[in-house]
């Protein structure tokens, strides 16, 4: 089944999708410190509310972190 207005379809799909805005920083340390992913993480969020406003904004915070000498990363929520 091919619809006949594909175009419309995606233009429609468009502008119903939630709005998303990401953004990620490489953050590199030794020592495990919630300090200082918690100024890390303002930071962010900072940048992400000033593209988006604050108003119905939901911000995930997720780590990416791997042990030392480790090839894959473990995500956080």
């Amino acid at each position: 089944m091919i619809p006949v207005h594909t175009g419309l379809f995606s233009s429609l799909g468009l502008l119903v999708a939630d709005s998303e805005y990401q953004t990620v920083t490489p953050f590199r340390t030794e020592h495990l410190s919630m300090d200082l992913f918690a100024d890390e993480f303002e930071k962010l969020s900072a940048t992400v509310t000033s593209h988006l406003g604050d108003e119905g904004v939901r911000i995930d915070r997720i780590l990416d972190m791997r042990y030392h000498g480790h090839r894959f990363d473990l995500r956080i929520p």
